[in-house]
């Protein structure tokens, strides 16, 4: 009976357990903590109290693989967001974008709300087991080390250590993984790793909706650029299951938002935006403020190892962790085991996946490149001091610039963005002959109103 096991049991491990339940008789997903039985955050997940957004390819995966997951969520109370449509956004020189109809639908929720469904759905799976309050200790390997064939666990309560066969392991446990020490320990390189960080960091609440609210948005939020030598604050609010607010505060550079409720509302003060406060000062608070700042970006270029033991993959976090502001995580989960399933489904004998080790991290590359591009370009404008650019960069960083402005006021240019954020579309798509036309022939008759509008928002606003 073919086997595979699933190290881990957040979105990259649940979404493993799914497809490739399709490719092996038997699929054992094996979780350090305990879920909850009721929609609740969980220790593996200390992340789960901020904001989280689903993009449009990670709807659209899910909802293929769980076919009505998206109206289920709406019917359990969370929000049905059309991308591009009842959003108030401040762009990067103060104007607000356009609000688009785009048809296209994701859910806005919290974090441990999706999970909890997400976990429902996963359980109807007849061939899964899970097993809970079990931590990963090892891989176990042939002897000629070449072949991953199993793991090696340990039961929180008893420390008692059972072991596990499988033609395929999966290791989606996440930033925490230990998969570096396992591949040294079976006398294999550790992957080459990219590293950045612009300091970023977080704090949320939660808040019951105003009972005067009456503006027609779902989402409020700026994208007021970093201005060198002056602290950032940004922030955003979406609205959630319950008839409840998620409020988010950011800085970068080690400008934390504070955790004291008081520090925190002296902050929102200091946001580009007085809109910001003016809807979150009649909201009454329903949580603590929680902060979180384990945001930097690392990712392992497994594609660049020559050699790496086979019946073995990493995905999610373990292989490349994003800054999850720009909410890119769980979707990138659900593309890669879309991707894998797909590997796995060309192997006729699901008990030899020779090869499968490099085409895997090679499909991954790939598969990781836009998002990653995105997260490091948008995080690199936070860095001081600022790193030296080339012509190329910097002619580039130009062409952003028109971009942008061009997406305040023309619904083609904004869609095409929103495609690309929500990574349904190519970054190349900027570079479309259509859409390079439309954002110089934006930048050409914007050109003497220049002056009209705000290089950039300002970093504080006066305190109320």
């Amino acid at each position: 009976m073919t086997h595979a096991i699933i190290i881990g049991g957040s979105v990259a491990g649940l979404t493993a357990a799914r497809t490739l339940s399709e490719h092996f008789e038997r699929v054992t997903l094996i979780e350090r903590d305990a879920f909850p039985e009721d929609i609740a955050p969980r220790p593996g997940v200390p992340q789960s109290r901020q904001p989280h957004v689903l993009l449009l390819r990670g709807m659209n995966i899910l909802n293929g693989l769980f076919p009505g997951f998206l109206d289920e969520l709406i019917a359990a109370g969370a929000v049905k967001v059309e991308v591009g449509y009842r959003a108030d956004f401040i762009g990067r020189d103060g104007r607000r974008l356009p609000s688009i109809r785009t048809g296209l639908y994701t859910a806005s929720c919290t974090r441990p709300f999706l999970e909890w469904h997400l976990r429902q759905r996963v359980k109807q799976i007849p061939n899964l087991t899970i097993l809970e309050k079990h931590v990963v200790t090892g891989v176990i390997a042939s002897q000629d080390k070449a072949r991953i064939t199993g793991v090696r666990a340990e039961a929180k309560q008893t420390h008692e250590t059972v072991e596990f066969t499988a033609d395929l392991v999966v290791d989606a446990s996440g930033r925490s993984s230990d998969v570096v020490e396992w591949l040294k320990a079976l006398v294999y390189p550790a992957p080459p790793e990219t590293y950045m960080t612009a300091h970023w960091g977080y704090a949320a609440r939660l808040y019951q909706l105003p009972e005067t609210f009456n503006r027609a948005w779902d989402t409020f939020g700026l994208q007021n650029p970093k201005v060198p030598g002056v602290p950032f604050h940004g922030g955003g609010i979406f609205t959630v299951e319950g008839n409840r607010w998620i409020v988010i505060l950011s800085g970068s550079g080690k400008n934390y938002p504070p955790t004291d409720p008081e520090a925190y509302d002296a902050f929102i003060k200091k946001i580009p935006a007085p809109d910001f406060w003016e809807n979150v000062k009649e909201a009454q608070p329903l949580s603590p403020v929680y902060g979180y700042r384990n945001l930097d970006n690392r990712r392992r270029h497994f594609e660049k190892l020559d050699r790496l033991p086979e019946h073995f993959v990493v995905v999610g976090d373990a292989a490349c962790g994003f800054n999850p502001i720009y909410g890119q995580g769980m979707t990138v989960a659900a593309m890669e085991a879309e991707a894998l399933a797909n590997l796995v489904g060309g192997y006729a004998d699901k008990r030899q996946f020779n090869g499968l080790a490099k085409q895997w991290a090679s499909t991954q590359a790939k598969l990781l490149d836009q998002p990653w591009s995105i997260t490091l370009g948008a995080d690199a404008t936070h860095v001081e001091p600022a790193p030296p650019q080339n012509f190329g960069e910097r002619l580039a960083g130009r062409y952003l610039k028109a971009f942008n402005s061009a997406m305040q006021e023309d619904a083609v240019v904004l869609r095409t963005f929103l495609m690309i954020l929500h990574l349904v579309a190519p970054l190349s798509d900027m570079l479309k002959p259509g859409i390079v036309l439309r954002v110089l022939r934006h930048a050409w008759k914007y050109r003497r109103k220049a002056s009209a509008y705000r290089d950039a928002a300002p970093e504080t606003a006066p305190a109320q």
